[in-house]
């Protein structure tokens, strides 16, 4: 499966993007919880940021990582679930 989607200009050089993953953790109960978000990375200057839709999936990344710490007898807020509908 190939994934390789041109994202926006880059707003330091004006280049290409494309999107990049990075490694972040959360801490639940005392344990890091690892997983993977977006970015968007200039393929011609390195420079990398986030824009809005990638702030929100990489929310989503996190909501699903806590819910994943938590388990099925985890409680789990109104709002977070909230998240997961829109």
């Amino acid at each position: 499966m190939s994934d390789f989607t041109l994202g926006p200009s880059c707003p330091a050089c004006r280049g290409i993007s494309s999107r990049a993953v990075r490694t972040r953790s959360i801490q639940v109960d005392g344990e890091s919880i690892y997983y993977l978000t977006y970015a968007w990375a200039c393929v011609v200057c390195g420079h990398q940021w986030l824009d809005g839709t990638l702030e929100q999936l990489n929310g989503w990344a996190a909501d699903s990582a806590r819910l994943a710490a938590r388990g099925p007898q985890g409680p789990v807020s109104e709002g977070l679930m909230g998240r997961f509908s829109t």
